[in-house]
């Protein structure tokens, strides 16, 4: 009686994954707790960059409803902002044009490229103007590609905005 094993290319690939998975388990943490080669500081840049991302996205759909809370920004109060500027929309899809932060972790500042819609109503007298408002012709609006260029500083709960301007 003659028990024939045969192996195959599954069986072999699934004990050399048992045999190398202790190894591979003890040695990733290892060598990231012995790397510095400045992973932490860019990991922790790009964890204020996310958060910072996503304060701007808070403002955005804030601003959009028309009711911005003073909790985004460091002050406590919402700033304010032109009265013709009814909507914006920061671009994602690119890359800041400019994004820094300060050495002590405390400060932060970006340029991100954005769409400002202003709305202004028909201004004047005359006949033309009342000829425009009696077709229905009213408020005129118009889209603008800007610059949203923001300061943030960190507080206890976090970033909060300091200043926002459109360039």
């Amino acid at each position: 009686m003659s028990k024939d094993r045969t192996t195959s290319r599954r069986g072999f690939l699934k004990s050399g994954a048992i045999v190398a998975m202790p190894l591979a388990v003890a040695a990733a943490p290892a060598a990231a707790a012995l790397a510095d080669d400045g992973s932490k500081a860019r990991l922790l840049r790009i964890e204020h960059e996310r958060a910072i991302e996503a304060l701007n996205r808070a403002f955005q759909r804030q601003f959009n409803a028309g009711r911005v809370s003073g909790n985004l920004f460091a002050s406590g109060r919402t700033p304010k902002f032109a009265k013709e500027l009814i909507g914006l929309k920061l671009d994602a899809a690119a890359e800041p044009g400019h994004f820094t932060i300060s050495d002590d972790g405390r400060r932060a500042s970006a340029r991100i490229a954005c769409t400002a819609e202003f709305q202004s109503e028909l201004e004047g007298e005359g006949t033309f103007v009342d000829m425009a408002r009696l077709q229905g012709n009213g408020p005129v609006r118009l889209s603008e590609a800007r610059a949203f260029v923001g300061n943030y500083v960190m507080t206890a709960n976090g970033w909060a905005i300091e200043r926002i301007e459109f360039a």
